[in-house]
């Protein structure tokens, strides 16, 4: 007998889908992940691309879906130019950091799915996992879509990556608790649908080695909503499918709408619509649907398979050199590790063996070498940068520096430049480090300083725009953003609190993951025979 199939149920209640989005949400999601029923609110887009959920952070979850304890499975539903899924687990009843959870499936052993719903065994859960206990099961990913504010020449728009965030509150339950079916339905969707799927190997998603899909799958890529975790629900699932689809159909034209007023995108207006709402789509697609989360609208810039030779592999190994000022260094942390402790976590987790380098020693954990110094500037760091950085030859350099400039400029160093002074510590590390990937990032909220700060932001932004356009290896780490720290979490106006730099630990490993997909971390250099710690 094939072994059970059992899945989380999503779409169990009709009527939670009608309560956790707006029409309004639908029109302004762009790609962004969100989990059925409606145990975590969605707050916006920017949400979605945060840590550890994609969802509103605080109060324990009150809506969850029983899971079995064993022969769990994941039905995951690939959408173009959405890859690398990390499937992870915690049991923290209220979960708010990426390091509550730990990794189940680590990201590389998920490269490709094909282009429809697929099963995903769970492995054996952790030892915590036991009956009754309440757990939240994370997916994420890596979406690639077209960005139209994204153009080095504005005449074109640039594929950009970004890593989304989506959770499953459960609770786990015995086998025995659940409907028996030998064969539940959980297949590609490469042919008609069929009475049940038996759980051959084949038809699995090559969880080993991975799949980088197929274009002539039965349904058309532009009918794929996103990535999904789910289960086999009642007979309520049909009524249900069809109302979630016909709830997108309506987003997909709105989307549409907007794209084509822009005087972009006229086959998608053809493909996505008005072919989606074929009735055999719909029939199709309320037979497959167990649930729906982590949807991602994306426009897809490539062959999805074109991505895949370019992502880092797991287990390059990262020699980084945190690089800057007294942020860098930790100061504000209660441990002194500042963002690095965090950081070691999240890229230990996708299982690239980590080592700090750095002139300077700070903060508890083991690995505790940074090029941090507090007071110093752009020009100030530069200097320190050419003693230690020939040393060590890292292969990944975060810069977070020019908050002094603002705070303390130097005679002679306008922070008008600062774009150029860094641009001339950026050129200095591709020499001396020519396998060195650079993530710089822009600095953080200040509270005497913000108007400077948000000047030197926008040179940096268009520092690494400049940059990437000359094939440069740069990317931006983008703490202004949504999910960087905000003035509540500094200590002094300055330095963030030990939660603000998990923030800056989250930001600065979305960062790390988009320079990875682009291909650009490669093995570091060995290290000269005569090196010695920088002095």
């Amino acid at each position: 007998m094939a072994s059970l199939r059992l899945l989380a149920g999503v779409l169990a209640l009709a009527a939670a889908p009608a309560a956790a989005h707006s029409d309004a949400d639908y029109a302004n999601m762009g790609p962004m992940g969100f989990m059925w029923p409606s145990d975590r609110e969605w707050v916006d887009s920017g949400h979605a691309m945060k840590g550890p959920c994609g969802s509103a952070d605080g109060a324990a979850p009150v809506n969850r879906t029983n899971f079995p304890l064993t022969d769990g499975a994941l039905a995951l539903e690939q959408k173009q130019h959405v890859f690398d899924v990390q499937v992870s687990i915690t049991f923290d009843e209220a979960p708010s950091n990426t390091s509550d959870f730990d990794v189940l499936i680590p990201q590389d052993r998920i490269r490709a799915l094909d282009f429809a719903h697929v099963c995903i065994d769970l492995p054996t859960l952790p030892s915590a996992a036991t009956e009754g206990r309440n757990a939240t099961i994370r997916l994420r990913y890596v979406a690639e879509y077209l960005d139209p504010n994204h153009s080095h020449d504005r005449r074109r728009h640039l594929p950009v990556n970004e890593t989304f965030y989506s959770c499953a509150d459960i609770t786990l339950m015995a086998r025995d608790e659940f409907f028996r079916i030998d064969d539940i339905p959980c297949f590609n969707a490469t042919g008609d649908f069929d009475e049940g799927h038996s759980h051959d190997e084949d038809d699995e998603a090559e969880v080993e080695e991975g799949s980088d899909g197929d274009d002539e799958s039965g349904l058309s890529k532009g009918d794929i909503a996103g990535i999904v975790i789910g289960s086999v629900v009642g007979l309520a699932v049909i009524a249900t499918a069809l109302w979630y689809f016909i709830r997108r159909d309506r987003r997909e034209k709105q989307m549409v709408q907007r794209m084509t007023a822009a005087g972009e995108a006229k086959s998608i207006a053809e493909t996505r619509v008005s072919d989606f709402m074929a009735p055999s789509h719909i029939l199709r697609a309320a037979l497959l649907l167990l649930a729906s989360s982590a949807s991602v609208l994306a426009a897809p810039a490539h062959p999805l398979e074109d991505r895949f030779a370019a992502l880092v592999a797991g287990n390059v190994s990262l020699r980084i050199m945190p690089l800057g000022a007294s942020i860098t260094y930790g100061v504000g942390s209660s441990d002194g590790n500042g963002y690095r402790a965090a950081l070691r976590t999240l890229l230990n987790d996708d299982g690239n063996p980590i080592d700090y380098v750095g002139s300077r020693a700070n903060g508890t954990i083991c690995d505790n070498e940074v090029e941090g110094w507090p007071g110093y500037r752009i020009s100030d760091v530069l200097e320190k940068a050419e003693l230690s950085v020939p040393k060590t030859l890292p292969n990944l350099i975060l810069i977070n520096a020019g908050t002094n400039d603002c705070a303390a400029p130097a005679e002679g160093e306008d922070p008008a430049q600062a774009g150029e002074r860094m641009l001339a510590m950026l050129e200095y590390l591709w020499g001396a480090s020519p396998r060195g990937t650079i993530v710089l990032s822009t600095l953080l909220v200040n509270e005497a300083s913000d108007e400077c700060i948000r000047g030197i932001n926008d040179q940096f932004r268009t520092l690494v725009e400049e940059q990437q356009a000359r094939s440069k290896k740069v990317a931006l780490a983008d703490m202004r953003g949504p999910a960087g720290p905000v003035l509540a979490d500094l200590v002094d106006g300055t330095h963030p609190g030990d939660e603000g730099f998990k923030k800056m630990a989250d930001v600065w490993f979305a960062a790390i993951e988009d320079a990875a997909s682009r291909g650009w971390i490669e093995e570091p250099q060995a290290l000269p025979a005569n090196a010695t710690d920088p002095e």
